[in-house]
């Protein structure tokens, strides 16, 4: 399937409904959930945290385990290909400690060792580049945790696709600046990281208020008139942020044109949680790509990113 054909599916992967193999040795209590992935395969645990903000979340992004673990712990291990090195050096560990455990993967190393250790796993679909998997790995995640599934999933993806068709053309060959609220932080890191991936360009993100505090001055450039296309701001904003958020967003937008900058706002506001996140993804996967498609850059391989994987083998 080729990568746009991958994208107008995207939506489809929350409809999928997964397989918990070894069910019988899920957890049937913990205190706190502890997500180990990399890259692509990190972002479930950042989305589960916006859906489950009420609940004890940490997602880990390193070798090891943090400390602050418990024996009550849930450890689920995320990695698309199953052999990400940090995600099975997690495994090994959470193993050593005994820890409540489940793993999510496509195949490799990680889904021979659940096999193996009767460990409870999920087997989601291959094939894909794990940015592009993020849904069939989410509703993986949702599934082993039970948390609530989705509902009423209605985006409009020519729609979608036309309005970030007309953005990468806009943005041209700046450098994507995604600001969000902190309740969608989460949203504005995945942007980020589609625009590295799939773009090949530096993006960056930040969260209000955090960024009226520091960044915000980085626009405050006396040689801006050489400064000023090389970055745009893209603010994603939600009618359900705190009025006083939605505020900072408009002075933040207000200062940053005043000062020669880019700045757009997108309206992701959405009642249905799913529906929020579906199009904010699907919006920033379709912006990214056509930034690619403009730069003729082919979007799909992360030829860099396996070249230093191969270097680390050998």
């Amino acid at each position: 399937m080729d990568f746009e054909q991958q994208l107008k599916n995207f939506p489809k992967q929350f409809g999928w409904k997964p397989q918990i193999e070894n069910r019988q040795n899920l957890p049937k209590r913990w205190d706190d959930i502890l997500i180990c992935g990399m890259g692509g395969s990190a972002l479930p645990g950042l989305l589960l945290q916006s859906l489950l903000s009420n609940k004890n979340i940490m997602t880990h992004r390193d070798y090891g385990l943090p400390q602050i673990i418990t024996k009550n712990t849930f450890v689920v291990v995320i990695s698309y290909s199953g052999n990400t090195e940090e995600t099975i050096f997690a495994y090994q560990k959470a193993k050593k400690q005994n820890l409540p455990l489940a793993l999510i993967t496509s195949d490799g190393k990680l889904q021979k060792l659940a096999e193996r250790n009767k460990d409870t796993f999920v087997k989601i679909p291959s094939g894909f580049q794990p940015r592009l998997a993020l849904g069939y790995q989410f509703r993986a995640l949702v599934e082993l945790v039970d948390a609530p599934k989705p509902d009423k999933i209605k985006p409009n993806i020519e729609k979608v696709a036309q309005e970030a068709r007309k953005l990468a053309k806009n943005i041209g060959s700046s450098i994507p600046l995604f600001y969000a609220s902190t309740n969608n932080k989460a949203l504005a890191y995945i942007a980020k990281i589609q625009t590295n991936e799939t773009a090949k360009r530096h993006a960056f993100y930040n969260t209000f208020p955090e960024l009226n505090h520091n960044e915000l001055e980085g626009f405050n450039n006396e040689q801006r008139t050489t400064n000023n296309e090389r970055f745009m701001a893209i603010i994603l904003k939600d009618k359900n942020d705190d009025k006083k958020i939605q505020r900072r967003m408009e002075l933040t937008k207000r200062l940053i044109e005043q000062k020669g900058y880019g700045v757009k706002i997108i309206d992701i506001s959405n009642d249905n949680w799913y529906n929020k996140v579906i199009y904010s993804v699907l919006f920033t996967n379709w912006l990214s790509y056509y930034l690619a498609i403009d730069a003729g850059i082919d979007p799909e391989p992360v030829n860099l990113i396996e070249e230093f994987k191969n270097s680390l083998r050998e």
